[in-house]
């Protein structure tokens, strides 16, 4: 539970007590007060629900950037091995593209 939640619960019951008391007494100001504390005690609770609601989704938005780090790591050293392993079945090729790599590169560091 919230701290917000809990000072809500305990300001609700507050204010309970208050409007009874001031029901009892005939007391319309200790009633409004009652009603007063309920509403702040009601308020308190509804925003100690949304901090720990946004907690908690904040906490799942967490978790699952780091799966998909981790996830996009694992496929970005599978890619690199991949590639490492072309480069020595086939270093001719692997030339010829490093090549055309470089110069693909040069043509569009180097147009007009």
């Amino acid at each position: 539970m919230d701290q917000g939640q809990f000072e809500g619960t305990f300001n609700d019951a507050a204010g309970t007590v208050k409007k009874a008391a001031g029901d009892i007494t005939g007391d319309s100001k200790l009633q409004a007060e009652g009603m007063l504390d309920q509403a702040t005690g009601k308020l308190q609770q509804g925003l100690g629900r949304a901090r720990e609601t946004f907690r908690s989704v904040v906490d799942d938005v967490s978790t699952q950037a780091r799966s998909a780090a981790a996830t996009a790591q694992e496929q970005a050293g599978t890619v690199g091995e991949a590639i490492e392993a072309t480069v020595h079945e086939r270093p001719l090729l692997a030339l010829a593209a490093a090549g055309a790599i470089g110069y693909v590169i040069a043509f569009l560091i180097h147009r007009k």
